[in-house]
């Protein structure tokens, strides 16, 4: 998504792409950790492929799915609280399947063309009604309110199910976008693409893709706003003398390196598209070459129309918008070349601020070797073996994960049935994965990719066959993988239910060691920040082993805060914005910096 940044829209029942991880996902090989300023000052990151999941037609928008569908009460008084789920959409499509022969009666019965759309119209504000009296109101948002919306979802429709929920979705809860009507209004983003930098502080660059006239847009920078750059403050907590904690600034976050900003102001404005891959270059250093920056940028009042007022407001104006109205162009300057690099001039204060971090910056601190990457890029064995059911493997600056699914969450449904069907039920009892293990029959998946079942028996001398975290850990290694393991065979990328997922795709893990067979023993753990909940068997406290796990299944990514972007010294500084291009009455820090000064 570095093509298309963070522009893509959520649609609950119109998500016409997935994302998958990049061929080359994390990329720390781009700069000489050990020997280069730059380093921890850009990300590692690569973008992600995106993969249509169906037919898109020319002017169709692109809707992301944001993982919003699946949840309802949590989002009371917020404004996603009334943004229509797939359910709306389908419960919808019921409702204008059971009222079509309702309105076909009334275009057959009333012939005169302006009685009719007046008489369905009534009809079609009267369903609507009905839909808000029953409580549906998300639904009522949905459906045709003309007799001209209402041609449209019968021509894509012809009154079937499921094509009727789909007309609801494409022909009334969004605006149609000729490729004529794109030509004429739209920007494109596709003129330049990643590709490593000229300059070897940069890592990645800009590369045009195309011939560029001068005067013509580059790409176009719709920037969102932060009210407060002092948000991005990173803070350590430090205890004092007394006893005390005490926080102190310790940097910022790598955000404020693509952002736009002003020494005397709190906002600041950073791009939603691939422009944060344009390096600085400055006609006074010259470091792209002798002809020096080949774009500039300005604000955007044509394509962007919101700009010009967005401009007009104050700050505390500002604050109260709830969504984004800036944005710039850049702008090329001369003729640019396919495969040329895009350079634009950041502003004296960066030049100033970065010509400092390069005479203070020392490479003592710099303590990486090993390289995410170049361990990725080999495919010999796993380097980073616990060798013990019992230990975790830890690495100084690099962790593993490995491709799983939580099976028994899809079975999570006969986990409760179990229960509820139980005789002899205590209210007062809080039954556990553990209980339900004993009395049912832990499925996984065989060696030929079926769903097999196993009885479990009770371990001897154990109360229960499942004993609690501090028990298993008794139990010797075959017993514990009979128990506590399952065939990790089918855990593959292209068997993934969540293949089009990142963070669903590949969990945490701990490599235990090698089995003859030349596959591995893992020990996965769910990332709740990123899975969004702890399954059943991590919070009872039992681990989930898998046994014969391809080695296929298992990449290297940057342990957590210990790569170079969370360096202590690495460089951070906004881009600067021209004083002339830049409001008078967003300077919020005049006052501030000058009693500084």
């Amino acid at each position: 998504l570095v093509m298309f940044g963070a522009l893509p829209n959520y649609h609950p029942f119109l998500k016409n792409f997935d994302i998958y991880m990049d061929d080359i996902p994390y990329d720390d090989s781009l700069i000489e950790t050990t020997a280069n300023p730059g380093a921890g000052a850009f990300s590692y990151h690569g973008g992600r492929k995106i993969v249509a999941n169906t037919d898109i037609e020319a002017g169709d928008e692109l809707f992301l799915d944001y993982g919003l569908d699946y949840r309802n009460d949590d989002y009371e008084g917020h404004w996603f609280e009334h943004v229509p789920r797939s359910r709306d959409y389908r419960t919808g499509g019921k409702i204008m399947k059971n009222s079509w022969k309702q309105l076909e009666a009334i275009l057959e019965t009333i012939k005169d063309a302006a009685l009719a759309k007046e008489v369905i119209e009534e009809t079609l504000l009267a369903i609507r009604e009905t839909a808000t009296v029953l409580g549906e109101e998300r639904v009522a948002s949905i459906l045709p309110k003309t007799k001209t919306e209402l041609d449209r979802v019968a021509e894509r429709s012809h009154g079937q199910m499921p094509e009727l929920s789909n007309a609801l979705a494409k022909e009334v809860s969004i605006k149609h976008r000729s490729a004529e009507w794109l030509v004429e209004n739209g920007r494109c983003v596709d003129n330049i693409v990643p590709g490593k930098s000229k300059l070897s502080v940069a890592g990645r660059g800009a590369i045009a893709q195309r011939f560029i006239a001068r005067g013509e847009v580059v790409v176009p920078v719709p920037l969102i706003q932060f009210m407060d750059r002092d948000s991005l403050i990173l803070w350590e907590a430090i205890q004092n003398t007394n006893g005390d904690w005490d926080e102190i600034p310790v940097g910022q976050q790598l955000l404020l390196n693509y952002c736009f900003g002003h020494d005397e102001s709190s906002l600041l404005l950073c791009p939603i598209t691939n422009s944060i891959l344009i390096n600085h270059c400055s006609n006074r250093t010259k470091d792209c070459g002798k002809d020096g920056p080949n774009t500039e940028w300005r604000w955007d009042t044509e394509w962007d129309r919101d700009t010009k007022r967005w401009l007009q407001m104050t700050l505390a104006e500002m604050d109260k918008q709830e969504g984004r109205g800036l944005s710039f162009e850049i702008i090329a300057t001369r003729d640019i070349l396919p495969g040329e690099e895009i350079f634009m001039d950041y502003g004296v204060s960066w030049e100033e601020a970065w010509e400092q971090h390069i005479d203070d910056w020392t490479p003592a601190e710099n303590k990486r070797i090993d390289s995410v990457k170049q361990w990725n890029d080999e495919e010999g064995p796993i380097k980073i073996m616990s060798g013990d059911l019992r230990k975790r493997a830890i690495h100084d600056s690099i962790t593993t994960g490995c491709v799983f699914w939580d099976e028994f969450a899809e079975d999570e449904e006969g986990y409760h049935e179990y229960f509820e069907d139980r005789e002899d039920s205590d209210e007062d009892y809080e039954y556990s994965y553990g209980d339900y293990l004993d009395h049912a029959s832990f499925w996984r998946y065989g060696k030929d990719g079926r769903r097999v079942y196993r009885p479990l028996v009770l371990v001897e001398d154990i109360d229960h066959m499942c004993p609690s975290d501090d028990l298993w850990h008794e139990m010797n290694d075959e017993a514990i993988l009979w128990y506590l393991g399952e065939d990790g065979t089918n855990f593959t990328p292209a068997n993934s239910p969540r293949r089009h997922s990142f963070g669903g795709t590949y969990w945490p893990c701990s490599v235990v060691r090698q089995e003859e067979n030349g596959r591995y023993i893992v020990e996965v753990f769910p990332n709740t920040k990123v899975q969004g909940q702890r399954p059943l068997w991590y919070e009872e406290g039992f681990p989930r082993f898998l046994t014969n796990y391809p080695r296929e299944s298992i990449r290297y990514f940057p342990r957590p805060n210990r790569s170079d972007m969370h360096l202590k010294r690495a460089f951070r500084h906004h881009i600067d914005i021209p004083d002339a291009m830049f409001p008078s009455q967003w300077k919020d820090r005049r006052e501030t910096i000058e009693k500084e000064l």
